[in-house]
């Protein structure tokens, strides 16, 4: 993450483990939620940005899941498989703030440091990119719908309304089995508006860097209160 600008007007939430929030259970994992070779999607792509990015260094790309309406959700890897660190990038999840997308393409512009897997997924939520939400195609606040936590929370269309049960969406399923495939080390979520980094906490926590998010000219707190 560093050498590149953040600018203002970004939450980075950082997660220093895998943590139950994205447990998930052979029943609800989706098919094909593995690293293995493929050709070029055939569905709609996430957006353009994603469906047009070239790496500079050699990657492999998966794709491990389809939103509601069907558009792949991509992941790019890079790095030695089976490295010390593994860390994981997810550059959308809200689809009114798209701005961590570029982010997460950029990082596949260098090779990750050494002994460091880099695991990069552009944008969790393609419906809500497209439509101009925050919530997936069927009105569900990604952010809420994961199984650490989860409870019952507003209707469909509401700003967080949490779905009919974790995981219920398709996006939060395939996300979930993705990370207990991957196990990283650190997850990296971008979110706005916020120009700051929240430590969401886990047991290497204390050993992420903090010099990074002041480089970026960003703030470093512990948001005890998650608004978004």
């Amino acid at each position: 993450m560093t050498g590149q600008r953040l600018g203002q007007g970004m939450l980075i939430v950082v997660a220093a483990t895998l943590l139950a929030a994205c447990a998930t259970s052979p029943s609800n994992a989706p098919p094909g939620a593995t690293f293995s070779p493929r050709p070029p999607p055939s569905r709609p792509t996430s957006s353009r940005a994603t469906a047009s990015v070239t790496p500079v260094v050699r990657a492999s790309r998966t794709v491990f899941g389809h939103s509601v309406m069907g558009r792949d959700l991509m992941a790019f890897r890079l790095g030695p498989v089976g490295a010390r660190r593994r860390v994981l990038v997810i550059g959308v999840i809200h689809g009114n703030e798209a701005a961590g997308e570029p982010l997460a393409l950029g990082l596949l512009r260098t090779a990750p440091p050494a002994s460091t897997e880099l695991v990069v997924v552009p944008n969790l939520n393609p419906d809500g990119v497209i439509a101009g939400t925050r919530q997936n195609a069927r009105g569900v606040d990604l952010n809420r719908n994961f199984t650490y936590r989860w409870r019952r929370l507003g209707r469909p269309g509401d700003q967080q309304y949490a779905g009919a049960g974790p995981l219920s969406e398709p996006e939060s399923g395939a996300m979930a089995a993705l990370i207990q495939q991957l196990r990283p080390t650190v997850t990296v979520w971008f979110h706005q508006p916020e120009g700051v980094v929240d430590v969401s906490g886990g047991s290497v926590s204390g050993r992420v860097n903090p010099n990074w998010p002041q480089g970026d000219g960003l703030m470093w707190p512990h948001l005890l209160v998650a608004r978004g």
